[in-house]
């Protein structure tokens, strides 16, 4: 992934179109917004009292199942959200939810099941997408595109 810095001397990444040509389920278009994710996703929330974000503001009750689906909902949520929402803030959100999700941790060491159920359908998403990139289909197009072909 090549690099681009801004005016202010930043750096971001630059995506190529390595992707040109290939249609995705859902909107036709993603839609470039403002909208922030503690305004938009349910599990995450604004701390009135500070301003802060609480990024997994989740509290799993006391059945294991009904947890792990809810979470596996808010999972399909997220995915939505930056799907519709694809900007370069957003590709960093996953790290905040996960650091969010800490709180959830037992003390046997095992993330709650909420949190669990989230992290299998992003996952699960994940898996997908890097078995599509990693066909060899697919990888001769990238490998054209980046020599300009």
């Amino acid at each position: 992934m090549q690099r681009q810095t801004l005016t202010n001397g930043e750096a971001m990444p630059k995506i190529s179109n390595a992707l040109a040509g290939i249609s995705f389920a859902g909107s036709s278009t993603p839609i470039a917004t403002t909208t922030h994710p503690a305004d938009a996703l349910s599990f995450v929330r604004r701390r009135q009292e500070s301003g802060h974000i609480d990024w997994w503001a989740v509290e799993d009750g006391s059945n294991f199942r009904a947890d792990f689906a809810m979470g596996e909902s808010m999972g399909q949520e997220y995915l939505d959200f930056i799907g519709r929402y694809p900007t370069y803030g957003h590709c960093l959100l996953l790290g905040h939810i996960v650091a969010g999700m800490a709180h959830t941790i037992d003390e046997r060491g095992r993330l709650g099941a909420s949190a669990t159920g989230f992290l299998r359908v992003v996952n699960e998403h994940a898996m997908a997408s890097a078995t599509i990139l990693s066909m060899p289909e697919l990888s001769s197009a990238k490998a054209a595109l980046s020599m300009g072909v």
